[in-house]
């Protein structure tokens, strides 16, 4: 990212390269953080389906704008949506409750880390 960054039209300020970085990260974690508890409940409303296919077409559609920006301005704004329509860890952990009952519901939660461990190592 800091090379995506720094070729940007942000060219006199290279050397804040890593605030801009800093920017980029803190607003899809801010916009998370702000949204999460909204997608929770609307999932009860609603379902847990068209929430999470709701949310994955949006980060979809995000992520490719992200790709695409060649503002920061833009960037930030593709962060800030991706963050604001990231439920699938809560929903993952929702389907997961419903899924389960009091006597395999520890052994179930274990095994929610494994798949982001191993995306993390891969990629």
């Amino acid at each position: 990212m800091p090379k995506f960054i720094s070729s940007l039209t942000l060219a006199p300020f290279i050397p804040q390269v890593g605030h801009y970085a800093g920017i980029l990260e803190s607003s899809y974690y801010a916009a998370h953080t702000l949204t999460i508890f909204h997608w929770s409940q609307l999932s009860d409303h609603i379902g847990r389906k068209p929430v999470i296919l709701t949310a994955l077409l949006a980060i979809v559609i995000s992520m490719f704008s992200f790709g695409l920006s060649k503002t920061f301005f833009g960037l930030v704004v593709s962060r800030i949506v991706c963050g604001a329509f990231d439920a699938s860890d809560s929903m993952a952990k929702s389907n997961l409750m419903d899924i389960t009952d009091a006597t395999n519901m520890p052994k179930a939660y274990s095994y929610v880390p494994i798949p982001w461990t191993i995306a993390t190592t891969i990629g």
